[in-house]
């Protein structure tokens, strides 16, 4: 579980680097198609300026000659402009078509990076459960093992101790109306029980 888990996070480790590359790939190409926009729109502005001046020329011109050498200029602008139009217009398209590509990459690469750290986060959380668990585990078998040695040294103690009290009779009593024992082998607090046979007398 952990192992597949590591696995699982790495993958998205590396799906989070591949889509910070594409977002990064995409910022450069949303920043040439826009650099390349502006200039095809400073390039429109251009013709269109040169087109106002000439007309401006041949409003100001009295001689048909040069009213008729400015409008073959004005012409060729006009077909120029129509070029310089449809490159603005080609390279708007294409900044705008750019920054799209770069906005969804950017959105990817945050999500897969917020994926890559609740994964990350996950393998870790397990991580340390799996230390804990570990530690328990540990903890219970050096119990068990404890108990286990208290089991045979209680069993040996167990076994030298008697079945049976051992009443040891004197050979002689020193009196004629009494008698001693002694009990001995009884763990403390045993309870015993004595029968003493008494002689009638004859």
């Amino acid at each position: 579980m952990m192992k597949k888990l590591l696995l699982l996070t790495f993958i998205f480790l590396n799906l989070t680097v591949l889509q910070a590359d594409a977002a990064a790939k995409a910022s450069a190409e949303k920043i040439a198609a826009t650099n390349a926009a502006k200039v095809a729109t400073e390039n429109l502005v251009k013709v269109l300026n040169e087109k106002a001046t000439l007309a401006e020329e041949a409003a100001k011109a009295t001689d048909s000659a040069v009213r008729e050498e400015i409008a073959k200029k004005i012409d060729e602008i006009e077909t120029k402009l129509d070029e310089v139009e449809a490159a603005a217009d080609a390279a708007a398209d294409a900044a705008e078509e750019a920054i799209t590509e770069f906005e969804e990459a950017q959105r990817a690469a945050t999500e897969a990076q917020s994926v890559a750290v609740e994964e990350a986060q996950d393998a870790v959380e397990i991580k340390t459960e799996a230390a804990t668990k570990t530690a328990a585990a540990t903890k219970a078998v050096a119990n068990a093992s404890v108990a286990a040695k208290v089991a045979i040294a209680a069993k040996v103690a167990a076994a030298k101790v008697p079945s049976k009290a051992v009443i040891n009779k004197p050979a002689t009593s020193t009196n004629k109306n009494s008698a001693k024992a002694t009990v001995t082998g009884l763990k403390p607090g045993q309870k015993v029980k004595v029968t003493v046979n008494v002689k009638p007398k004859p």
